[in-house]
């Protein structure tokens, strides 16, 4: 049956390749979960930003947007956790929330940032890879 002057296509033709959908499959969820979990860290860690901002929720805008972005944030964090171990997607996430809230609040918010404090992240960071290499 031919429609609107397109060429008929045959069966053949529309059969996926199995060997290549595997080799999707088995590359494309690890890097799409980790994609997942970091944009998960980054929902939590501006929705941190705006908490603070809504000033203990007394500001509706600020407010509003920080309960949407741990709200997105979660349902991301659901699904990058779907096939990783709890613990260490948790920390993972947890660990690059805290690096990027750190970075929002000195950038953003002009707080100060002793090297105590950056030491601390470099411990979570190095923290982060070794848990993802265990």
């Amino acid at each position: 049956m031919r429609s609107r002057g397109l060429p008929e296509v045959g069966h053949a033709n529309l059969k996926p390749d199995r060997f290549a959908m595997e080799r999707s499959r088995s590359v494309s969820p690890t890097i799409m979960q980790l994609l997942q979990l970091i944009l998960a860290s980054t929902a939590y860690a501006i929705g941190g930003l705006f908490m603070k901002l809504s000033n203990g929720l007394t500001r509706p805008l600020p407010t509003i947007v920080f309960l949407r972005l741990f709200s997105f944030g979660a349902m991301l964090q659901a699904l990058g956790m779907r096939r990783a171990d709890l613990g260490m997607a948790y920390i993972m996430v947890l660990g690059f929330e805290a690096v990027l809230a750190l970075v929002f609040s000195v950038a953003l918010l002009r707080e100060s940032c002793p090297p105590q404090r950056l030491a601390a992240i470099a411990l979570i960071l190095v923290g982060i890879v070794w848990l993802n290499r265990t």
